[in-house]
């Protein structure tokens, strides 16, 4: 009999529980620096995984996988990667397509939440530009990867209740015209971003129905050592 999940549940107990065997597998994972994103690439790379931690802060990630690797994660790398800044992200997705012709599984966790009003290098409203334009870029150059294997990869876009915060303003997408009305807000902003994960997960869903890789938008819950300060990513 499978044992309980629930909110004391680790990340250890709910992989063992899911049947899964990982050994061997190749795994990338954004935000892995911090947070969820720690636990999340120990929990792959300690199960035999072949990790790659996504971060956009050298030093911190390598403390992360140094601290991985003592504790029994052997086969983890760190790839440097900024959601704020396309071009590293191309250049991330380049160096990945180039060390391994198969992923099977991106799990797309790093974020930003409440932030004020801020753009990224290329122009994009902070939060919508940092957790769904840079994964939804990440994703799309990946793909060459997640879908020539045998088995089914699975694509991971970590999102939030938050997506009930706002709508989502197609006209308006980088805030331009609310910001000079005066309307922008911090949390109407992230629960535009965390809506275009869900969205973007069911249309992945949508296009790739069946043997294809499978798409999850599961929601974490409020994690309190990382989400309060006002940027986190």
């Amino acid at each position: 009999m499978a044992p309980k999940l629930g909110k004391w549940t680790t990340a250890d107990q709910a992989l063992q529980a899911s049947g899964v065997d990982v050994k061997g597998r190749v795994v990338v994972i954004t935000g892995a620096a911090s947070g969820i994103g720690i636990e999340t690439s120990r929990t792959f790379a300690k199960a035999g995984a072949r990790v790659y931690m996504c971060a956009r802060d050298k030093a911190a990630g390598e403390r992360v996988l140094e601290d991985i690797k003592r504790d029994g994660g052997s086969d983890v790398r760190l790839l440097l990667l900024d959601l704020a800044e396309l071009s590293t992200v191309k250049a991330a997705a380049e160096q990945l397509l180039a060390a391994e012709p198969a992923i099977h599984t991106l799990i797309l966790n790093a974020g930003v939440m409440a932030c004020p009003l801020m753009y990224t290098k290329d122009g994009l409203e902070l939060q919508t530009g940092v957790n769904h334009v840079g994964h939804f870029y990440l994703t799309q150059l990946l793909l060459p990867a997640l879908t020539t294997h045998g088995s089914p990869a699975r694509i991971v876009a970590v999102s939030s209740s938050a997506h009930t915060f706002g709508g989502l303003d197609v006209d308006d997408l980088n805030w331009e015209a609310r910001a000079a009305a005066g309307k922008y807000g911090a949390w109407p902003s992230y629960g535009q971003s965390k809506l275009c994960n869900v969205l973007f997960a069911r249309e992945l869903a949508k296009r790739w129905a069946g043997p294809g890789p499978s798409r999850v938008p599961p929601a974490p819950g409020p994690i309190f050592q990382t989400h309060f300060p006002p940027v986190s990513r």
